[in-house]
């Protein structure tokens, strides 16, 4: 069973780009891909890692089967697939990859929400790579995103796009203006036009596949000509300001009936489709009615985007306008909204910045100068005292004179996707089995606290080694998942002891590593060693077996052992080896060894 060709709007690739650049940073491979497998069984490069090394182009195609392709066996056995090094095997002696010297390759299947083969993501890198088991649990995230939305997708083409029975489908069917939705390929085919559209023109939906059609309906070359040109233009403009509505253009028009018509005509990109209005003005002034018409126009496609629109006042920085949108973001009606002052809208933080942007909109508009457009991410408060994050982009509305009379704001919630960027952060720099920060996040944190020390004279930093005595044998008597839970508690007692400036590691096994920042004194790096092993040596009840581990600790300190942090980190280690060795204490300083 093959997938069936399902439209991919433009945001849920751009969120697809984020993952596989995030995926390369982390793992730092030469390429990441996302394959999709075609309905003429053509497997190609759907989307690639933005990284300068990645050789492969969007839309390479190799035709399955019998490719060589590392993807095509994925996609075959739909399962995992890891080749740390492809040199050493003859199976994949015709994989075109190979050319592109990908000699090590960690893919993982993605499937449609019906089941059939989507196609693949995958890693590729020119030397050998095993790729460790954190980076196949990323991946495995990554996939499922990736099938989420997919999922998505197809219930919103199954069940609620323009069916014939749907709430929307009977809200444009009564609109009092001609609407056709297209979509972009092939050469925007449309696949509706509302009632309105077969009133004013005569044509049904099977008469005309293109809009482009339709403008070249005259009793004029000249006009059709005219006509084509001025559509191909509009379209360019939708896509380029993609959410925006393009300026009205008119049109001259053949209906079924032969009657000519002048129609005005505007269009918005909306996902990966083409929004089209089509208004009737042959009865009345154009000059006249241009500015009613858009207003209306534009209101009607306000109202119904999940985008939130908005208009302020700059002399009185209150909002003027907002769409309906606005209570499903924030749970305000557009009535109590523009009621709110703009501090009540945002964090503190978020506030300065708006705040910072109007003052500098105001000595714009006593010096006669244009304003810049504006764009950020702000953090804004809903109303149940809830926080959620906001894409907002701020342009200027002029008068005939060229002078500013109004703002006028577009505000899309990313509150997902920030959130989608936290959990990914947080999976790149912690330890699946403690939650413990992870090697990366400890010498991050230990850098830091190297720069604040050295702007601040008496202070020391202790890096403590912990290695858990006697874990061996818990892990050999009790199995490995007694282990770890025996691991998972350490961790938590390891936790219990520190100040807000400490930071506690599992560096792996059953070894652990503690930056203890601003410190007066060694003593204060005694004390806290003491206090972790008193709490780790404590004995506890895992599943009813009683269960007691020891612990050797190293402790060196910046700057009097080293100004190197990864010395630093050894003469710790080494000073924790000495304890073990010398069972003369529970822990002990680098310089006493």
């Amino acid at each position: 069973m093959k997938e069936k060709n399902l439209i991919i709007p433009y945001d849920t690739i751009k969120e697809w780009q984020k993952i596989l650049n995030l995926v390369v940073h982390i793992t730092k491979v030469k390429a990441a891909l996302i394959m999709h497998l075609n309905s003429d069984d053509y497997l190609e490069v759907f989307l690639r890692s933005e990284n300068k090394s990645n050789p492969y182009t969007v839309g390479n195609k190799n035709y399955c089967p019998d490719s060589g392709l590392y993807c095509e066996n994925v996609i075959k056995n739909q399962k995992m697939l890891l080749v740390p090094n492809a040199t050493k095997s003859e199976l994949w002696k015709n994989n075109p990859d190979i050319e592109l010297n990908m000699i090590s390759y960690l893919g993982l299947p993605i499937r449609s929400a019906n089941g059939a083969p989507f196609g693949t993501i995958c890693l590729l890198d020119d030397k050998e790579n095993q790729f460790s088991p954190d980076f196949i649990q990323l991946m495995e995230k990554m996939r499922d995103l990736i099938e989420n939305s997919l999922v998505i997708e197809e219930k919103f083409w199954n069940q609620q796009y323009l069916t014939s029975k749907s709430f929307l489908r009977r809200v444009l069917d009564n609109i009092p203006t001609a609407i056709g939705l297209g979509i972009f390929a092939p050469n925007y085919r449309l696949i509706y036009v509302n009632d309105y559209f077969t009133k004013m023109f005569g044509y049904v939906l099977k008469d005309i596949n293109v809009l482009a059609h339709l403008f070249t309906s005259t009793n004029s070359l000249y006009d059709a000509k005219n006509n084509l040109y001025a559509w191909n233009e509009l379209v360019k403009t939708a896509k380029h300001q993609r959410g925006i509505s393009t300026e009205p253009a008119e049109f001259k028009i053949k209906c079924k009936n032969g009657q000519i018509k002048y129609i005005l005509v505007t269009t918005v990109v909306l996902e990966d489709m083409l929004l089209t209005s089509l208004i009737d003005i042959t009865k009345m002034k154009y000059s006249e009615k241009k500015l009613r018409i858009s207003e209306r126009r534009h209101r009607l496609l306000a109202d119904n985007i999940s985008d939130i629109i908005w208009t302020l006042n700059i002399e009185n920085n209150k909002l003027t306008y907002i769409s309906p949108s606005i209570n499903k973001c924030t749970g305000y009606t557009p009535d109590e909204y523009l009621k709110l002052p703009l501090e009540k809208m945002f964090t503190p933080d978020s506030f300065s910045q708006i705040k910072s942007y109007l003052l500098d909109v105001h000595n714009c508009v006593k010096s006669n100068l244009p304003i810049n457009t504006y764009r950020s991410e702000l953090q804004g408060i809903r109303k149940d005292g809830s926080k959620g994050w906001a894409e907002i982009t701020i342009n200027g509305i002029y008068n005939k004179e060229n002078k500013l009379i109004e703002l006028v704001g577009i505000t899309r919630d990313i509150t997902s996707r920030k959130q989608m960027e936290k959990k990914i952060f947080h999976l790149a720099t912690h330890d699946p089995l403690t939650n413990l920060p992870n090697v990366r996040l400890i010498t991050n944190h230990l850098q830091k606290s190297i720069q604040k020390t050295n702007c601040t004279k008496g202070l020391l930093i202790a890096a403590i080694f912990i290695d858990l005595n006697g874990f061996k044998k818990i892990n050999d008597t009790y199995g490995h998942a007694i282990g770890e839970l025996v691991l998972r508690h350490s961790a938590d007692k390891i936790k219990q002891c520190l100040s807000a400036n400490d930071m506690a590691s599992r560096i792996g096994g059953d070894e652990f590593l503690i930056v203890a920042a601003n410190l007066t004194a060694k003593s204060d790096a005694a004390e806290l060693a003491k206090k972790i092993i008193t709490n780790l040596t404590r004995p506890f009840c895992l599943q009813k077996k009683y269960i007691s581990v020891g612990a050797s600790l190293g402790i060196s300190f910046y700057p009097h052992d080293s100004k190197n942090m990864e010395e630093l980190i050894k003469m710790a280690d080494k000073a924790m080896y000495y304890v073990k060795k010398t069972h003369c204490s529970d822990y002990n300083f680098f310089s006493n060894c």
